[in-house]
Formats: C-alpha cells, structure tokens, sequence
C-alpha cells in the first residue's frame, strides 16, 4: 500500500507524497463566522489519524481511525465554490478494507459513511479522487481478490456513490491505480500497474445521461481497453 495524502488546497498548495515514518492530523479550517477556509495536514508521529496535541478540534476528520487502523485518506477540495474538500479513505470493516469517506458539509465533516455495501471479499486499497468541471467527485481504487488486482470506477451521484464498475481487464492483475484526469467532454483517464507494465485507461459517461441516483453504470458507463504506456522493468 502506498501511505499518502493528496491535497489541493490554498493551505497546502501541491500534493504531497510521504513515507511510511510520517504520519498526520487532518483538520478543517473556518473563519470567526464558521465558513470553510481550507484544510491543514498536521505532520505528527502518533499515527495517520491522531489529533496533534491529543485535543479533537470541532473540524478534525476522523480522530478514532488510528484506533480503528484505518488507511492513509486522498483528499480533494471541490474546484467549484465554496470549495468543500472530500476525503476517501480504507477502514477496516469485519477483516477487510473497505472505502469510507466523508465531505465538508459546514460548519464540519459529516459522519464517516462506507462508499459501497461490504458484500465483497477482498481489500479495497489506494483509492484516487479527482472532480470534473462540475464539481462532481470520480473516484478509482484497487481491490486484492485472492491476490488478484481489479480496478474499480465510481462517481458521485445524487445522495451517493454509483455501485461500483470494474474497469481492468478480468484475468489481469491490475494494482496502484492514478485517476490523471477528466476532460471536458467527460472522459476519464487513468493509468495502473499490470504485471506487463503501466496501462491508461479512459472510461466514459455517454453523452446526454442524466446524474441520477438510479444510473446502471453498465447501461451508461463505456471502457476503453487498455493501452501499454510503460515496459515493465525488474
């Protein structure tokens, strides 16, 4: 698993990658009025959850993951006003990493709800997150099914997450995945790690659908097949 946190907020201004020994306090930030100003990742070596100082702050997100063995988060603040961030994250649930995650609603982060009914085995690892020019959150990740990698598409809808698509090719293990970008027509590319090298991938919403919570993403969501970016090396 790679431990990092992704952010693109005025606080923080890049995406930062960290090793394994660094750990973070993720706070929300607001202003006398208790508008949303930014998110701070707070660097501590108490694990990736634990509050700073021990003190949980009306806008921390998540201070009992540690306890819980919760994962590093990918967090993202909305390109569109007021700029709310999402945070994705894998959590421990009866043996297994599922995704959970949350979002900035104001005046803090509402509850930690699991993106997707656990009704599946295997681990759910290295989540990406990324908006199109709406504001609308898209999101892939990696599951370990008996140590075969599948990738997974999904896409904020209304008042949740479209179930879950699997995106890589079915007897091809297929890990680490980065969500590079949606376009402005809507194509979403992506690339992960196969054991024959790097791949990129682009996956589509057909043109004229509606976002609704009742879209099949088999009915209305098209895959590319994927194409060999990269030679793997030893």
């Amino acid at each position: 698993m790679r431990p990092c946190i992704k952010a693109a907020f005025a606080v923080l201004g890049a995406t930062f990658l960290w090793t394994a020994a660094v750990h973070a306090e993720v706070r929300g930030l607001t202003d006398r009025r208790g508008l949303y100003r930014g998110t701070e990742v707070v660097l501590i070596n108490g694990g990736v959850w634990t509050p700073a100082d021990g003190r949980v702050f009306p806008g921390t997100l998540n201070p009992v993951g540690d306890i819980l063995g919760d994962q590093w988060p990918v967090i993202l603040e909305s390109p569109q006003p007021p700029n709310h961030p999402w945070a994705v994250w894998s959590r421990l649930n009866d043996g297994e990493y599922d995704l959970a995650w949350s979002r900035w609603l104001g005046p803090g982060w509402q509850g930690v709800t699991w993106l997707a009914p656990s009704d599946h085995l295997g681990d759910d690892l290295d989540a990406d997150l990324a908006y199109d020019a709406s504001g609308r959150p898209h999101l892939i990740w990696w599951r370990n099914e008996r140590d075969l990698g599948r990738i997974y598409f999904s896409l904020f809808l209304m008042t949740h997450w479209m179930e879950p698509l699997v995106v890589s090719e079915a007897e091809v293990d297929s890990r680490h995945p980065t969500l590079i970008g949606i376009a402005a027509d809507g194509e979403i590319l992506i690339t992960y790690e196969t054991p024959s090298g790097f791949v990129q991938q682009t996956i589509q919403l057909q043109s004229g659908v509606g976002i609704t919570d009742d879209i099949d993403p088999l009915n209305h969501v098209t895959v590319d097949a994927p194409q060999h970016i990269e030679e793997h090396s030893n």
